[in-house]
């Protein structure tokens, strides 16, 4: 997947790199020119035109809200000046929004629950799970 920003370089700009601001995306070539919304087919985080619905992975900001607001509950806005709004705030530590989300593929048990690890973090310790009752897909009457 795309890495995310860091909080150093807080910016993702249209082909998936990171800087400082729109400035410097531009000042760095980093800007994508070819127009690609539209007709079916969006700008991915990578900065390539694709099909909707067939953009790869990434982690982090999307080109929708491509500013990182480090330590801030909100972490994805649409530029700087969202990360100083009054409702942003300070998340001081351990906040695992940064926590990327493991990939999947899975056989439910007909009469059974479920229980998935859905992000862990660098000790291994799970923050987010996936309970699926058992029969929460049952669709016969």
């Amino acid at each position: 997947p795309i890495p995310s920003c860091s909080a150093s370089y807080p910016y993702r700009c249209a082909n998936g790199a990171c800087a400082n601001s729109t400035t410097e995306c531009t000042s760095l070539g980093t800007q994508v020119t070819t127009f690609c919304d539209g007709f079916g087919v969006t700008r991915c985080e990578d900065g390539t035109c694709r099909p909707y619905g067939k953009c790869g992975k990434y982690q982090g900001c999307s080109l929708s809200k491509p500013y990182y607001c480090a330590g801030r509950i909100q972490s994805c806005v649409a530029g700087e000046f969202f990360c100083t709004l009054q409702d942003q705030t300070t998340c001081a530590q351990n906040c695992m929004r940064d926590l990327p989300v493991l990939e999947y593929s899975t056989q439910l048990p007909k009469d059974g629950s479920v229980q998935l690890d859905v992000a862990i973090d660098t000790s291994n310790t799970p923050r987010t799970r996936l309970a699926v009752a058992a029969g929460a897909f049952n669709t016969s009457n």
